[in-house]
């Protein structure tokens, strides 16, 4: 399996966003409500569009292609935490259910860092929710909770993890990035 890492054009905006929303409706079955999960839709013409925007504007996106085929999405930035206003963050790391497995994450998280490294930021965040498999992913990369905080999706509420990763550059000791 051929897996390419690359910042996507403007026209992939609504197969980032159906990756997206696919992702959610296999990986949070179980933690999430089943009626907030069956309500999402896939062409949600207002996160397309914003998705388009933000491709527009600073790319804060990376996409992950087998065979031609979007796989796997990431966004990435500065940090919105106030506890971490210096850090970066990846926002979301999502790969469809049927390519897990096989790395993709490994790949765009590693490329993000790259990216976040060469903006300047010695640290990350990155905000899961508990029960998610990935948990265990972050604590692997080499992240540590730092805190716990509520997050309200649907109008239920959940305890999300936020996971530091603190001197991200250290992720590549074998090149100068």
């Amino acid at each position: 399996m051929k897996i390419e890492i690359k910042k996507p054009d403007i026209q992939n905006a609504d197969e980032i966003i159906k990756v997206n929303k696919d992702t959610w409706k296999t990986s949070y079955r179980g933690i999430v409500s089943d009626d907030y999960l069956d309500s999402l839709n896939s062409l949600d013409e207002k996160r397309i569009d914003r998705c388009m925007k933000q491709i527009q504007s600073n790319n804060p996106y990376l996409i992950a292609l087998v065979n031609g085929k979007i796989v796997g999405m990431l966004l990435y930035g500065k940090s919105r935490d106030d506890k971490h206003k210096e850090s970066g963050e990846i926002n979301a790391i999502y790969v469809l259910k049927e390519y897990q497995g096989y790395g993709i994450g490994k790949k765009l998280f590693l490329e993000a860092v790259k990216y976040l490294v060469n903006e300047n930021y010695n640290s990350m965040i990155i905000g899961c929710l508990e029960g998610n498999p990935s948990n265990n992913f972050y604590i692997k990369m080499g992240g540590k909770i730092d805190y716990k905080t509520e997050c309200i999706i649907g109008g239920n509420s959940y305890m999300e993890n936020i996971f530091y990763f603190d001197n991200i550059k250290f992720l590549f000791p074998d090149e100068n990035i």
